[in-house]
């Protein structure tokens, strides 16, 4: 035993004594390209230390590819360190780490620049058209504060993937169908002393989506009302009384009274509305959605033709779900600069109500206030520029053509 534990011990020494020698021999010209690539990415410490595992041969650099797809970054591959030496394997993962950590942070800057753009591209991408829907929806998706939106249309005309597509990227959501979901699933449900919470609280702070809303019972959707106001809902019940916090934007879907939409005259759109007004003017975005015609459906094959397929995966939804949920620890600070464009832009629209199905309301400007708030939120600002109010104004604009007679 004693034996075996001299020539242990001598062999570490004979190692240490390696080690020390290698440290004195200069780096190959392709070692010094991976240290200068590193050296973009670690601090001091860090790539001292990377330097001297790589003399010593305990590390080799090798690229690890990068799977976000090409609307993210053009960023194929990075360096990192493979050890060879279990010896120093936590110092190697704490470099990797940091390599790992500062290309993300460059694929975020870089993101951000174009984030209005860059978020409609991977929204939905595997959906063509619906352009002007995706632009609320986007919205939506780095809202703060509750914006909640309709899409109430024709059968078949992809609503429900538009939900998909917000449930698959926010941080937080929840799905439901209206056809099966009832007034306690959508608020609480109270057994005995187990308390469930519904999907409008489950999605506090994020999206609750509901599918066929129109399929929803009047008497069960009332729990929509004080949720969609106040941010909050309340249950009594056995002498208690419940209230959970539900600061959820709603992306909901409606198909019209008929199952089709049928006419073009106001009054005819009109009396195809499902919801009454109380509800329908909490909905800050209101899409009115049609089959297309022949004319629009051949727009579209060719579209379907001649657009290169955005690919998107699995990463790439663990990014845009991070970027969100980053963007929403920001406040923005409102600057007044901006007044007499908005209010010009509030007057023309109201002068307009008359020939719309929603009546412009104070929420409308809330709405637009938020919205506003949002698109600097959405390229991580803290500080709103022209061009937010711009996009605003755009996404309600768009959203009032099909309501606008």
């Amino acid at each position: 035993m004693e034996l075996h534990n001299l020539a242990k011990k001598t062999m570490s020494l004979i190692i240490d004594a390696a080690h020390l020698i290698l440290l004195l021999r200069p780096l190959t010209e392709q070692e010094k390209a991976d240290m200068g690539e590193l050296a973009r990415h670690l601090n001091e410490r860090d790539l001292k230390s990377a330097k001297k595992y790589t003399k010593q041969l305990r590390v080799e650099a090798s690229a690890k590819k990068i799977h976000y797809s090409e609307t993210i970054t053009d960023m194929k591959d990075h360096i990192t360190l493979k050890t060879k030496d279990s010896k120093i394997d936590n110092q190697v993962e704490s470099i990797n780490t940091a390599i790992e950590n500062s290309i993300q942070n460059i694929i975020l800057n870089r993101f951000k620049k174009n984030a209005w753009h860059n978020m409609q591209k991977l929204y939905a991408a595997e959906i063509v058209g619906f352009d002007n829907v995706k632009k609320g929806a986007v919205m939506q998706l780095f809202s703060k504060e509750q914006i909640h939106i309709l899409l109430l249309g024709d059968p078949g005309t992809g609503k429900t993937d538009i939900l998909r597509a917000s449930e698959n990227i926010s941080p937080i959501s929840s799905f439901s169908l209206g056809s099966g979901t009832t007034n306690t699933g959508l608020t609480v449900t109270v057994k005995g002393k187990e308390i469930s919470k519904g999907i409008l609280s489950l999605a506090d702070k994020g999206i609750a989506l509901i599918d066929e809303l129109n399929l929803m019972k009047k008497e069960d959707r009332a729990g929509l009302y004080n949720a969609m106001e106040k941010g909050f809902i309340t249950y009594d019940k056995g002498g208690h009384h419940y209230k959970f916090d539900s600061r959820c934007s709603i992306l909901a879907s409606a198909n019209p009274k008929k199952g089709k939409f049928s006419g073009t005259e106001k009054k005819e759109i009109e009396k195809q509305i499902p919801f009454d007004s109380a509800l329908l003017s909490r909905f800050h975005l209101l899409y009115i959605i049609r089959e297309a015609d022949i004319k629009q459906f051949m727009e579209i094959t060719d579209l379907v033709f001649a657009q290169k397929k955005q690919i998107s995966n699995n990463e790439d939804q663990v990014f845009l779900k991070n970027y969100i949920a980053q963007s929403k620890k920001l406040e923005i600070r409102f600057s007044e600069d901006y007044n007499d464009m908005i209010k010009k832009f509030v007057k023309e629209i109201k002068e307009k109500e008359k020939d719309m199905l929603i009546d412009i309301s104070p929420r409308f400007i809330i709405g637009l206030k938020r919205l506003i708030e949002t698109s600097a939120r959405m390229e991580l600002r803290t500080k709103i520029e022209k061009e937010d109010v711009w996009r605003a104004m755009e996404v309600y604009t768009l959203s009032m053509k099909g309501i606008t007679f």
